[in-house]
């Protein structure tokens, strides 16, 4: 007697759910989206940073976010401060920030604080500077400080320099 041989085609479901162990999406943007798993893309890499306009490789309006790699050079102490931003915009087509250090010194046996600040805006593929400050703040009061602030211009000295944005999507 021959054994009967039953084959029968399963069709597994489109999209498997979390919960069963996939990833609920159709495609690999919306599997990220549901997973919380964000791709970061290079949008501009300079190792010796840039100052004035700059020219991202994609629109900004792309992206949920980005984050800006930064250096600040203070000019007063030589330091140089390396840091990072990161800006939330949900795919706006323009965003803008400040960038911000803090460079305590002594300068004449006082200590003082410098508070350096760049405004940022990024919008479509440019990254541009806006007005760049420097703020110093004597705040021992002495004979010769009476406890002064005084605030400078730093956009002759391009202090600030962007050298890597990264952008953020699903």
């Amino acid at each position: 007697m021959a054994e009967a041989i039953f084959t029968r085609c399963v069709n597994p479901p489109n999209v498997i759910p979390i919960e069963k162990g996939g990833t609920g999406g159709m495609t690999a943007s919306e599997a990220r989206a549901n997973l919380d798993v964000m791709t970061g893309i290079q949008l501009y890499h300079n190792a010796s940073g840039a100052y004035g306009t700059i020219t991202l490789s994609d629109s900004i309006a792309n992206y949920i976010g980005a984050e800006v790699f930064f250096l600040f050079t203070a000019t007063v102490t030589g330091n140089i401060f390396r840091n990072n931003r990161r800006v939330w915009h949900h795919g706006k087509s323009a965003v803008g920030f400040n960038l911000t250090y803090m460079d305590p010194f002594t300068e004449s046996s006082e200590p003082r604080i410098k508070v350096l600040s760049s405004n940022i805006t990024i919008s479509g593929n440019s990254l541009m500077f806006g007005p760049e400050r420097m703020g110093t703040l004597r705040p021992k009061n002495t004979v010769n400080s009476g406890g002064q602030v005084t605030v400078t211009d730093l956009s002759q000295w391009e202090a600030t320099k962007i050298y890597k944005v990264i952008g953020y999507r699903y």
